[in-house]
């Protein structure tokens, strides 16, 4: 892996801490926002099928969850699964 991707996956992997770090103190809509950075960032600078995606669209998936939001959790739910079959193969 280069250097340019791996910093862009501690990119992502911080975005994911704070997202949840928002979540668990009941602060949805910062959550919201930074985990919804997560994935904008993976997915322009590692791909939109990377295997860094899969954390940001789980905590995405529990954040609406948590709304009761389940049409908006369910397409992220089986993008995060499809990532993981892709990983898979």
């Amino acid at each position: 892996m280069d250097d340019t991707a791996e910093k862009y996956e501690e990119h992502v992997a911080a975005f994911v801490r704070f997202g949840s770090l928002e979540l668990k103190l009941g602060r949805l809509a910062e959550a919201e926002r930074l985990l919804t950075e997560a994935v904008s960032v993976g997915e322009r600078h590692l791909g939109a099928e990377h295997p860094s995606l899969a954390a940001p669209l789980n905590e995405l998936c529990r954040l609406q969850n948590r709304q009761s939001d389940y049409a908006r959790a369910e397409p992220v739910l089986e993008r995060m699964l499809q990532i993981d079959r892709t990983r898979g193969e």
